[in-house]
This record gives C-alpha cells, structure tokens and sequence, in this order.
C-alpha cells in the first residue's frame, strides 16, 4: 500500500503543471500506473550496490532484489535446519547402537567339561637359600688385603641369587638375610617346614697356606637312603655346574660326594656350593669383584631354573 501511495503522489506532483491544459473529459477516471514487476511494495531505505538507481523506471528507496529473504524468514530457515540437524545426529546415534558387536553371554560348562578343560596350576617351586656361616662365625679369609671373610661373600651372593630367581618368577626362603649365625640342623629344618622344594647352601674354599688350588666345587650327598632323592640332587648340581662353567673356573672332578649337615639332613634335592678358594691369591682377587660375585650368582640361579624347567643336562664333563 505505501508503495502505490508513492506512485501516486509521484504521478499526482508530475501533472500539477499540467493539469490546466491535460484535464480529462467528466467521467473518466485517471488510471493507476502498474507497477512493475521488480519493484517490491516494501520500502527500502537505500540502493543496494550494483544497481543503477537513477535507471528510467526506478526509484530510490523503492529497489529490493526480487529473491532477497526477509528477518523472519531467515529466523525460520535456521529454526527448520536446526530440527533437522537434531533429527539426523539422533537417528546416527541410534544406528551406532544397533550396529555395536554384541558381547556374548558366558557359557556355563557342564561338569563333564569341567573335569576335561586344563587348570592352570599355580608354581609350586620354592628354592631355600642357606648363605653359609654368619655371626660369630666368620668362616675363611681372604689371604690378601684386605681380608675378606667368608661370610660376607656367602651373604652377598644368596642375596643375588635370590634376586635372579624372582625375575625368574621362583619363590625362595632365605635361611639369614643378615650378620647371624643360625646352626646346621635348623637350616636344614628351616627348609623341611618352608617346604621348599630345592636347598642350595652357599660357601668359599680355603687352605691353612696359599695354594694354587682353584676353581668351584659343588657337594651333594650320594648315600641318601631316597635314591631318587641322590638322583635329584645330582641332576640339580649338573645343572649348575653347567651355567657356572661359562663365567668361572671349575675344579676337576666338580661334582662330589660331601657329608654335610645341611645336604644331609634335608628332605628335599640338596647342594652345597664352594664357590672358589680365597687361599688363591688370583681367585681372591676374583671373589672381591662385585662383577664377579654377580655373574657367579646368575648362573647359580640360571642351573636351577633350568631343572625347574626340566631343561638340565644329565651328565657333566669333568665329573
């Protein structure tokens, strides 16, 4: 309506001048000019840009693009699109769901196949590790300064022994962890009431005077009234003697019969190990190597996983 009051008056004003001279016959009515097609009835306060504004038939104020949306509209547009978004991120949603693995329920084994289905049984190995002397008993020394004893060496390899064999995933009971002397017979009880399945007695060899005598010897109690008992024990000590033959010295024969409190009153596959003379000024020097102790004490530990493994070899060179 505004704009054909517009129209009207611009019509109204263009004629006044001539209006004396172009009045219309009575009864005949001056009729409204159309407006044309790309004029919008709406106002608009300015030109918009690319258009020619003083173009024969336009108006300025009265252009507006035929297509252009209005406030409303635009309000509109985005609250449909916004509904629709909703509706189509939902229904992904859902989809997801429906498409997700199904997780299976647990199926319930008869006894039957309970009975015939493998258990895991958890490892019953237990290693008892007797470090030799301790306390008021210091053992031998080292002929050389500084005069190592005995006891101090035992301590610190058990303790290294006991170390490889839980990275190997063994249990062990330690007969002392510190200075102290525990007697022979409790050892050996120490290990029956563990119930440990293996004893291994740690020492170092001596002699009154310097000698040339060198190299590891392991003892085992041969005449045990269980043979199988003497046949483990052997087969523990090849095992050892075995690891240990590829980091240090071995005395010939290695492997002997020792009757010893600890090996002999056990219940259990026991060895006793001399670890080297401290009477032999080179070997002395040896033992005092912490580097030493730590690669004797690995392969101590490495011979008995092996016959936890069942991976020891039967027989041994220089037996």
């Amino acid at each position: 309506m505004i704009g054909k009051l517009q129209i009207l008056l611009s019509c109204h004003f263009a004629s006044s001048g001539q209006e004396s001279n172009n009045r219309l016959p009575e009864g005949q009515q001056l009729q409204q000019p159309r407006a044309t097609p790309w004029v919008n009835k709406t106002p608009y306060n300015r030109c918009l840009k690319g258009n020619n504004c003083n173009s024969p038939g336009q108006r300025p104020g009265l252009f507006r693009k035929k297509h252009m949306m209005r406030p409303k509209q635009i309000i509109v547009f985005f609250r449909i699109l916004f509904i629709f978004i909703f509706f189509l991120s939902t229904s992904c949603v859902k989809r997801g769901k429906d498409t997700a693995p199904k997780t299976r329920a647990p199926v319930l084994l008869t006894k039957k196949q309970e009975s015939r289905s493998p258990k895991k049984q958890p490892s019953q190995i237990c290693v008892c590790i007797d470090a030799g002397h301790g306390g008021d008993d210091p053992g031998a020394k080292a002929i050389t300064p500084p005069h190592t004893k005995e006891k101090t060496l035992t301590l610190v390899t058990a303790l290294k022994v006991q170390e490889f064999l839980h990275t190997f995933g063994i249990k062990t009971v330690m007969v002392r962890r510190t200075d102290r002397f525990v007697p022979l017979k409790e050892r050996a009880h120490i290990a029956t009431k563990k119930r440990c399945t293996h004893f291994v007695s740690i020492h170092y060899n001596s002699t009154p005077k310097p000698t040339s005598a060198k190299g590891v010897e392991v003892y085992v109690y041969e005449t045990d009234k269980s043979l199988e008992r003497a046949a483990a024990s052997k087969q523990l000590a090849s095992a050892i003697v075995h690891r240990i033959a590829k980091v240090a010295p071995l005395r010939t024969p290695t492997i002997r019969h020792g009757n010893f409190c600890v090996i002999r009153e056990t219940k259990m596959p026991a060895v006793l190990i001399e670890g080297g003379f401290l009477s032999n000024p080179k070997e002395a020097k040896n033992l005092k190597n912490p580097r030493y102790i730590r690669l004797l004490a690995w392969a101590i530990a490495k011979g008995i996983v092996d016959v936890c493994h069942s991976t020891a070899p039967r027989t041994v060179t220089g037996q």
